[in-house]
């Protein structure tokens, strides 16, 4: 069996078993999100309907990923970690999912088309194993990288972007508006040991609004990281947007 054989099979398991758990909980802390309300943005809320989602993940990759993270080398393995937790999971229990990864600093790079999980999935985890550290940080690039990479996945999948990031830079919210108003869904996920290194303010208008709850997070340590990766792979679907 290869290492990156022995690594799936080690994360299988255990996150499908706490995948199953936190679905089971009817309790509001399954899910480590920030309550909030936003009268312009779209309301969506998680489903268990059989449809399927395209999901694209988006790793942040400027220079500050290089960064101490608690419980990983640098923030940038502890992104590493979530995106392999994240599709690792998707494999596991949507297998109909489509699934692409970009990575992004002042400019946004496509490294694997948004494609069916089943099809691809090892092929995305080595290349998430092979990210370099690069320069800046423009939010609007993998946003609009994501949509024009969404827009080749089937019409009858839900949208969606699961972006990670410990910076801020860039004008992100007219494309995130566009996004939303096209049912997409946004997952930002903050992480480094201050949430004020991040423009918080600016972020939560990004992230969507599922549930009534804000999918925009600042985590510092990796446990908490995988564990709220996990969370987020359940499925959401679009709901009517109240006037």
């Amino acid at each position: 069996m290869s290492h990156l054989d022995q690594l799936l099979t080690s994360l299988t398991r255990p996150l499908t078993q706490q995948v199953f758990r936190t679905q089971a909980s009817s309790s509001p802390s399954a899910l480590v999100l920030r309550e909030t309300h936003h009268d312009d943005q779209r309301t969506l809320r998680t489903s268990d309907q059989p449809s399927a989602e395209a999901t694209v993940i988006a790793i942040d990759v400027s220079g500050s990923m290089d960064e101490p993270y608690t419980g990983a080398a640098n923030k940038l393995a502890a992104a590493e970690a979530a995106a392999i937790t994240f599709v690792v999971t998707k494999a596991s229990i949507s297998p109909a999912d489509h699934i692409g990864l970009l990575s992004f600093d002042e400019r946004a790079r496509e490294l694997c088309p948004c494609r069916p999980i089943t099809e691809h999935r090892k092929d995305v985890i080595r290349t998430v194993q092979t990210l370099q550290i690069g320069g800046g940080t423009d939010i609007a690039a993998p946003l609009n990288q994501a949509r024009a990479m969404l827009a080749f996945a089937p019409a009858d999948l839900q949208r969606r972007i699961v972006l990670i990031t410990d910076g801020h830079g860039g004008q992100p919210l007219e494309i995130a508006q566009t996004l939303q108003a096209e049912g997409v869904v946004i997952d930002i996920i903050g992480i480094g040991d201050r949430a004020e290194l991040v423009n918080e303010g600016l972020l939560r208008r990004v992230a969507s609004v599922v549930d009534g709850q804000s999918r925009y997070v600042f985590i510092r340590d990796l446990r908490a990281l995988v564990q709220h990766t996990t969370s987020i792979s359940r499925r959401v679907t679009r709901k009517a947007v109240m006037p």
